[in-house]
């Protein structure tokens, strides 16, 4: 077995922290442009004034480590940065507006709160006051700051269902004046704080609402696409790939808001494999492993991760481009074996991930891989679905988009029920 530290790594549900580890690669040349350099010059040129953006791209693909790595630079640059990773707080499949917000609020006040003994505001207590009442909640004795009370009641949001019942479907609608201006004023007193430090402005990176539905898209971007706008500080928020035409519609009323990340181009609409692709898929894996040696070191000591260099591209080339995908091959890998490893391992993990793939096929996913193959539209549902099994990988270039599946062999040739009785 590999060392604790490299299994870590190879993880895919670990997050990299850029500021420590040396395992970032940037992948922007093989995406075709750098999204988030775009999203970070709107930031820094426009200081005084809040930003309002949005990333999508496919899940998996990279989207988290793209806003740690803006983090990082807006640091660099004098920004205070809050980065929220929802999932960790919230139910993604039934997720509100409020809760949002309230998420917000308890990572603001986190902030202030180290900082400011005592914090002069005038709609947190008494929103903070009206959820306890709504939820039957005696504030804890003693206790003086707002933090501790706002962490008490999300968390009594996540372990009751009827409480998240009486805030989703009768208290948010009365609470959204009340609870936005108290997000309002917890953010406004933050920038104010900032800017006597002389910070460069306030950053909020909102993430993993990109795993919303499209109802939900609708109602925390459609409806609430308003107030998530007046916030004073600049906000990111990841969002979904597929939205109903009418936040579409509203999105195109706000020039250079939405940002989508590409999917990294492994393979071109003939087939041909990019080089600069590939390597950079090298650098992925090799950076994981040999996190001691720099960039341009890895490749030429690679058997110290790989019996051959024909072993790595191979992992790589079944990855299809996608980084979250590749990792986790990556780590099943070192789960059978230490390094270097052998083609023979590689070669089990991806039979075994092709099987447990192909059992969760059902006869209407062969229908429509064939339609994706073949170039005819799929609603934007169905295309996510079989992206987000690794049935389908979407890319993109100056022509538009096109799908690749590992499966195009069986699809194409017709051999799907002679595949599966053998």
């Amino acid at each position: 077995m590999s060392n604790p530290k490299t299994l870590l790594a190879c993880n895919p549900s670990y997050t990299i922290c850029l500021k420590k580890e040396n395992y970032y690669v940037n992948l922007a040349e093989g995406r075709g442009e750098d999204v988030i350099k775009r999203i970070r010059r709107m930031i820094v040129l426009s200081p005084h004034r809040p930003t309002y953006q949005l990333l999508s791209g496919h899940i998996g693909n990279g989207k988290t480590t793209e806003l740690l790595r803006l983090k990082v630079e807006l640091e660099q640059q004098g920004f205070m940065v809050v980065y929220i990773a929802v999932a960790e707080y919230l139910q993604m499949e039934d997720i509100s507006l409020s809760e949002i917000w309230l998420v917000i609020l308890n990572m603001i006040l986190q902030q202030l709160e180290k900082q400011i003994d005592s914090l002069a505001l005038r709609a947190l207590p008494n929103t903070i006051s009206e959820l306890e009442k709504c939820f039957k909640l005696s504030p804890p004795i003693g206790v003086s700051s707002y933090r501790p009370r706002l962490q008490n009641i999300l968390q009594n949001l996540q372990d009751n269902p009827r409480q998240r019942s009486k805030l989703l479907n009768y208290f948010e609608s009365r609470l959204k004046s009340s609870l936005f201006a108290a997000v309002e004023e917890v953010i406004a007193l933050e920038v104010d704080r900032l800017k006597r430090l002389s910070k460069k402005g306030l950053v909020i990176l909102i993430d993993n609402l990109d795993q919303l539905s499209v109802t939900q898209a609708d109602a925390i971007f459609g409806e609430g696409g308003k107030y998530l706008r007046q916030f004073p500080c600049h906000t990111v928020y990841t969002f979904p790939t597929i939205a109903s035409d009418d936040v579409k519609t509203q999105l195109q009323n706000y020039s250079n808001t939405l940002y989508r990340l590409p999917n990294l181009v492994l393979r071109d609409r003939q087939g041909l494999v990019n080089e600069v692709s590939l390597n950079l898929l090298y650098q992925v894996v090799l950076a994981r492993l040999l996190p001691h040696l720099e960039s341009n070191q890895r490749l030429s000591q690679v058997t110290e991760a790989f019996d051959s260099l024909e072993t790595l591209n191979q992992l790589c080339l079944a990855s299809y481009g996608h980084p979250t995908y590749l990792i986790s091959l990556l780590y099943g890998c070192l789960q059978k074996q230490a390094l270097p490893i052998t083609s023979d391992t590689l070669n089990q993990v991806l039979a075994t991930d092709r099987e447990t793939r192909i059992s969760t096929i059902r006869d209407c996913d062969w229908q429509f891989l064939q339609l994706a193959l073949i170039g005819q539209n799929l609603s934007p549902d169905t295309s996510a679905n079989l992206m987000r099994r690794l049935l389908l990988f979407e890319y993109h270039d100056a022509e538009g988009s096109w799908f690749i599946s590992p499966f195009s062999d069986i699809v194409l040739r017709g051999f799907k029920k002679i595949f599966l009785k053998n």
